[in-house]
This record gives structure tokens, C-alpha cells and sequence, in this order.
């Protein structure tokens, strides 16, 4: 969810409608990113905040926490391309541009309700040789 595109759609609305959703927006980043059963009391409020102040919002966090929790529920390979495919349907006005990602990539993606790994591993060993590399540089010889 990206808090530019509130920011735009706050532009049309009267100044003080417009005030009140930039400030209630303001530090809300990591708390709308982050997962809501890790949010603290704190977050928590300023989130309730932020969701009653904007609808939209509201919505999309909704949409973010379910496409968290289909891949912490769905066991089985059907039931996990099933509850995808219900949740593209339900994110698509939301969430164009991540939809249709999804959509080019969806047999990687719901390979994971198959075997339940990510390429976690492979992309941090990726980075180790990226800094091995980074701290070499400028030497002449192996």
C-alpha cells in the first residue's frame, strides 16, 4: 500500500478533510506495513486512527492483512490457488500493478502451498557474495 497515492486522493478533498487524513497519515508507514498481530497498543490505536480517517485505507489494509494470513492458512495446494485466485478478484481495483505480478508469476507463487519454501536462502547467500565482492574491489590479484 502505497501512502503517495492517499496522499493524492487527499489532494481533492476540502482543506479541512485534507488536514485531518495528512496528519492522521503522518508516521503511519512501518505501522500499515507491518503485521497487525506484531503491532503494539500504540500502533494499534494510531492504526484505528489512520483507518477511520480513510476508508481506502481501511480497505487495502484489510486486503494486505488477508493476503498474509490465505498463505498462513492454506495447507494444501487447491485450497491455496483457490483463496488466490478469490483474493486477486477482491484486490484487483486496489491493487493493479501487485495483481498483475501476481497473475505473470502465479504458478512460482503457488508453488509454495506445494512445498512450502521461498527463496529466502538463495538470496541471502546472493548478498554474502555481493559483499565479498564489494570488500575485494581494488585488490589486483585473487
Amino acid at each position: 500500500m502505497k501512502p503517495e497515492s492517499t496522499k493524492k486522493a487527499a489532494e481533492s478533498l476540502k482543506i479541512e478533510e485534507k488536514t485531518k487524513l495528512l496528519d492522521s497519515l503522518k508516521s503511519s508507514k512501518y505501522i500499515l506495513l507491518k503485521a497487525e498481530s506484531n503491532l503494539s497498543e500504540e500502533q494499534k490505536a494510531k492504526l484505528l486512527q489512520v483507518q477511520s480517517d480513510s476508508p481506502l485505507v481501511k480497505i487495502m489494509h484489510s486486503l494486505k492483512e488477508e493476503f498474509h494470513a490465505l498463505f498462513e492458512k492454506c495447507k494444501n495446494l487447491s485450497a491455496g490457488i483457490l483463496e488466490l485466485i478469490d483474493w486477486l478478484k477482491k484486490a484487483e481495483p486496489y491493487y493493479k500493478k501487485s495483481v498483475k505480478t501476481i497473475k505473470r508469476w502465479f504458478a512460482e507463487v503457488v508453488g509454495y502451498f506445494e512445498h512450502r519454501t521461498n527463496n529466502g536462502m538463495v538470496e541471502g547467500i546472493n548478498n554474502k557474495l555481493k559483499l565479498l565482492k564489494r570488500s575485494g574491489f581494488g585488490f589486483r590479484n585473487f
